[in-house]
């Protein structure tokens, strides 16, 4: 997904998700892929299959944006901050996806904070690429210790 390969990375989870149908994160992944390409319907089915609150709440907070039900929106996204700093790193995506650099940044940072292990997906996460040339994220980049763009 993060290279952008999604024929590829949907084979991958719809596997993942027939070896492990309850496993956390493949039908938010699989929706997430589904959203980038624009298929609302089976977008929205996978992330109501999705076992674990947080991907879930992520999901659908990206999925109303992308389909402009901005109340929707706004409501999954503070279902996904109210649970809290486990998911620093997504509430800073779907800020960025949103177009709110100053939250998504503001997120982000406490996802350092935190040493969010999601920071690994920053470098190719699709629903940054609204951040990706605001100068801020070369500091985040640095402190994560990598190289700038």
């Amino acid at each position: 997904m993060m290279a952008r390969r999604y024929i590829d990375a949907k084979e991958s989870f719809r596997k993942a998700i027939e070896l492990s149908p309850t496993g956390a994160g493949s039908h938010f992944y699989l929706g997430a892929i589904l959203i980038l390409e624009g298929d609302f319907d089976d977008a929205l089915e996978q992330l109501e299959r999705e076992n674990r609150e947080g991907y879930r709440a992520t999901g659908l907070a990206l999925f109303y944006q992308a389909r402009g039900d901005h109340e929707k929106a706004n409501k999954a996204l503070a279902e996904l901050i109210a649970l809290g700093n486990r998911w620093t790193y997504q509430i800073a995506a779907v800020h960025a996806f949103r177009n709110e650099p100053d939250e998504a940044f503001l997120w982000l940072d406490r996802a350092l904070d935190r040493r969010d292990t999601s920071l690994v997906l920053l470098k190719g996460d699709p629903f940054m690429d609204n951040i990706r040339d605001d100068p801020r994220l070369d500091d985040v980049f640095e402190r994560l210790g990598l190289k700038a763009r």
